[in-house]
């Protein structure tokens, strides 16, 4: 069974971020379907610049107005230290950004 999804109306990819976001955590339960956003590259990579931006304000200590997601990962990333390269590799992978944009 295939089932496709079709939104319009969206302005940019930020538009798309929270249904997104509601997507991973219910389709995360179904490990055996598969599926396939064609937007998901430019998903993961706004969220990418959302969290490199969460680490950039904590490392200089800049207070910013954040939104939903943006204080999800704040959240996702408080207890999480950056050692060396391969650390920031695997944050700003694939799954390593969906893992910091899900609610635990």
């Amino acid at each position: 069974m295939t089932l496709f999804s079709l939104i319009y109306g969206w302005h940019d990819v930020s538009d798309g971020l929270p249904m997104y976001i509601k997507l991973l955590e219910r389709f995360d339960k179904f490990t055996y379907t598969k599926r396939h956003y064609w937007i998901e590259n430019s998903l993961i990579a706004y969220l990418r610049l959302l969290i490199i931006g969460v680490i950039k304000d904590e490392y200089y200590k800049n207070e910013s107005d954040y939104d939903e997601i943006q204080l999800t990962i704040k959240k996702n990333l408080e207890n999480y230290t950056l050692h060396n390269s391969y650390e920031l590799d695997a944050l700003l992978n694939i799954q390593g950004v969906k893992n910091s944009v899900l609610i635990k």
